[in-house]
Parts: C-alpha cells; sequence; structure tokens
C-alpha cells in the first residue's frame, strides 16, 4: 500500500475542518429557538416600565420593571435566583399598587 502524500493529509485535513464546522453550525441553530418553544402562537408583551443597571462586571445585567402594577427584579445570570418579585417597589417604582 501507497502511504498518502502531503497534499492528500492537508485536503483530509482541511475537509475535516469543514465538516466539523458545517455540523457545529447546523447544531448550534438548530436548537436556537428552544428557548421559545412554550411561547408558540402566544403575543410576546413589554413590560410597563423597566430600568437596566450596570452590574459590578461592568454588564447592563440588572433590571427592575413593572407589569400591571407589581414590581420584579431580574439578572441575566443563571445562578442563584434570577427572578425576584419586591413588593416594597409596587407605589414608589411602579406608580400604584398592583391591578
Amino acid at each position: 500500500m501507497r502511504k498518502p502524500d502531503r497534499v492528500q493529509k492537508i485536503v483530509t485535513s482541511v475537509v475535516g475542518v469543514v465538516v466539523a464546522a458545517l455540523v457545529t453550525t447546523f447544531v448550534a441553530t438548530g436548537c436556537g429557538d428552544a428557548n421559545k418553544a412554550d411561547l408558540k402562537n402566544v403575543d410576546g408583551k413589554k413590560p410597563d416600565h423597566i430600568e437596566v443597571y450596570i452590574n459590578v462586571d461592568d454588564h447592563p445585567n440588572i433590571a427592575r420593571f413593572c407589569i400591571g402594577g407589581v414590581a420584579f427584579a431580574s439578572t441575566s445570570r443563571a445562578a442563584g435566583e434570577n427572578f425576584l418579585r419586591v413588593p416594597e417597589w409596587d407605589v414608589p417604582f411602579c406608580g400604584a399598587a398592583p391591578k
């Protein structure tokens, strides 16, 4: 048997990288809407009022918002409580008692 020459090794490597990139792209785009699967045929609404704050890590990932006069705090962090009801903010922040 003949040993693969240098050009064939390079072509094989390039083909392997391209295939890996295509598979990764296919898998990543195929899962893109998985987080929204429970929202099919539901119209989304925005909060009545929202403020976004810069966190200590210099990213804007803390928000406080009102929905129907009810105040919440949220963060994009995955650890711990990332969605919190804050009744103390209902009147001063949302402007009225909850509906």
